[in-house]
């Protein structure tokens, strides 16, 4: 389209410049043609003013003599012209139009005829030419004047006159045959220029519509241009260059293709890392996070790539380590607490390899639950150490009173040999919850599952404890299932769980109480409640209850005795059953325990 508009513009500028040219000349010619042929008749009639002088002066200055004027000329001559003199007043007194003209006759023919202004040259200078009209008119004429007389004083005026209508004839035909052949000179150099034009044009208009082809994506182009001038030249250039471009960007999209398969890749693998990994450019600007560094550091909105670092990430401790490494330091490993998620994460930053820098990497690796788990360990041996040598303490105590002299007593010495008998038992009892919560932790296979009823399982246990719960006036309110329901697990395993549940249930309700085992289906779970009346377990307390050797009060839970370690227990038994636990309670108003097992079946009672 800009070609064809360019083509247009030079054919049009070309044509323009072509017609003024040849009108130009056709001008000049015709203008010097025309001045030639006046020249030529004022050449004419002064040489007839000249022939005719002598008769005139005759005429005029010895009108006795002659009574009329006869021309020299020859009739043909005499026959295109006309005769006229005038005396020095203006007025004619001879013209061979008026055959009946006598000096006594005069013709109404005065100097009104003649331009004034000639008619004083011709007075005053001797002869004067001019003509009327144009030559390409009719009715145009020639005039000549000349003098009759001696040079300083003349007596008359002589006029000789020719129509020009034969000659302007001549010329307009003339002029006519030169614009036909200058309007045909005109067309065909504006042929041979559109020609001329267009074989320079053609090409280029090729070359543009190939080049917006390869803009648009279709990079393979050939051009047949068979020229063997530039035009030629530059299109077998094109040609080679569409080829090699072709080759090289097949090539490049290949790389490409490969590039962008291994950054998918790499950006599936990182997407997928536990640690976190944020990428910074040299100008502090995001290049990449994955969507754990997210979760960790919590971004200030979820697009970041391109954005400042310091926009997106308002953590200092981390635009410190940022710092660092892009001006100072190439390698650091740090471990920052953060408040906000209350998350403990060990930071490594790296500068990338480049010179200057291109930029940095930061792996983020959360270690909250390893130092949750530490200070449990930590927590645990204390609790150990604390249960273990509580027991210890009282034999130790105990033993050495005796050894003392008191084993001689009776009041005493059976009482102390009790007492270390139940420090015994406790250390026992001690031992073995830990023996037994190792096995549970390690081995998921030390239970046998299988399907069975549980209500059998639920009054073996409720019986075991029934001696209990009389003691303190206790009473075990059962409210069984509508039907028979069967769960998949390991009944010693589930035994173990009610039992540790209606155990702590009776130490820590109230006397004169009650304490209701229930049990139900819910969708597809097998659902068992215990429920107590005692103080309640506190709201803060609630998310910790199940860790090893968590108490509420530890003074009480002391007195009532226990391990610490029964609902520890409970919970990893019911996640290998593939349920859950869960607690509601209230200060004062007592606690539920919810157990969720997966249903097997349902069988109506018979």
């Amino acid at each position: 389209m800009l070609l064809s508009r360019l083509f247009w513009r030079i054919f049009l500028t070309y044509a323009a410049i072509t017609l003024i040219a040849v009108m130009l000349m056709v001008h000049v010619v015709m203008r010097s043609h025309e001045l030639t042929l006046l020249q030529q008749i004022e050449t004419n009639l002064n040489h007839l003013c000249i022939s005719l002088n002598q008769g005139a002066y005759d005429f005029v200055a010895e009108p006795q003599k002659s009574n009329t004027f006869s021309s020299p000329l020859p009739k043909p001559i005499e026959m295109d012209h006309w005769i006229t003199i005038y005396n020095m007043d203006g007025r004619a007194v001879y013209d061979s139009r008026d055959k009946t003209f006598t000096p006594s006759n005069p013709s109404a023919t005065n100097k009104n005829l003649l331009a004034i202004s000639s008619w004083e040259t011709a007075k005053s200078d001797g002869s004067s030419f001019f003509y009327t009209g144009e030559l390409s008119q009719p009715k145009s004429i020639a005039v000549h004047l000349h003098r009759i007389g001696p040079t300083i004083k003349p007596i008359a005026m002589l006029m000789v006159a020719t129509d020009l209508s034969t000659i302007g004839s001549s010329l307009r035909n003339t002029r006519t045959m030169t614009l036909t052949i200058a309007g045909s000179m005109v067309l065909l150099m504006t042929g041979i220029g559109y020609l001329v034009v267009s074989r320079i044009i053609k090409p280029l208009d090729d070359l543009t519509q190939a080049a917006q082809s390869i803009v648009a994506g279709d990079l393979l182009q050939k051009l047949d241009i068979p020229n063997k001038d530039e035009l030629g030249t530059l299109a077998r250039a094109f040609n080679s260059m569409s080829e090699e471009l072709s080759s090289r960007i097949q090539e490049l999209q290949k790389q490409g293709k490969k590039l962008q398969e291994n950054s998918e890749r790499l950006a599936t693998i990182l997407g997928g890392m536990v640690e976190g990994v944020i990428a910074v450019d040299a100008d502090q600007r995001l290049l990449f996070s994955n969507k754990a560094a997210y979760n960790l550091i919590e971004f200030e909105g979820l697009r970041v790539v391109g954005r400042p670092f310091w926009e997106a990430i308002r953590n200092t401790n981390i635009q410190q380590i940022v710092q660092n490494i892009l001006y100072k330091e190439d390698q650091l490993k740090t471990e920052l607490y953060l408040p906000r998620s209350n998350a403990t994460i060990i930071v490594t930053a790296s500068r990338l390899p480049g010179n200057p820098c291109p930029g940095m990497v930061m792996v983020m690796h959360d270690i909250t639950e390893i130092r949750r788990l530490e200070n449990m360990r930590k927590e645990f041996v204390s609790n150990v150490h604390h249960e273990l040598k509580t027991p210890l303490a009282s034999i130790q105590a105990y033993t050495e009173t005796l050894i003392d002299g008191a084993i001689d007593d009776p009041d005493v010495n059976r009482h102390f040999l009790t007492r270390i008998n139940q420090s015994v038992d406790r250390l026992n009892d001690l031992i073995m919850d830990l023996l037994k919560l190792a096995r549970i932790e390690s081995v998921e296979d030390a239970f046998d599952n299988l399907e069975f009823p549980m209500s059998d399982t639920i009054y073996d246990v409720i019986d075991a404890h029934r001696f209990a719960a009389e003691t303190r006036k206790i009473t075990l309110v059962t409210q069984p299932a509508d039907e028979d329901l069967f769960i998949f697990a390991d009944p010693r395993g589930f035994s173990t769980v009610l039992d540790n549940l209606l155990s702590n249930a009776i130490k820590y309700t109230h006397d004169n109480t009650e304490v209701t085992i229930r049990w139900y289906h819910k969708a597809d779970m097998a659902v068992l409640e215990v429920e107590d009346h005692g103080d309640g377990i506190p709201f803060e307390h609630q998310a910790r209850i199940f860790e090893r050797f968590y108490r509420v009060d530890s003074a009480r839970a002391r007195d009532v005795g226990g391990t610490g370690l029964g609902l520890a227990i409970v919970k990893h038994i019911v996640q290998i059953f593939k349920g859950s636990i869960e607690l509601k309670s209230q200060t004062g108003q007592g606690s539920i325990f919810i157990v969720k097992i997966p249903l097997a079946r349902i069988s109506q009672f018979a």
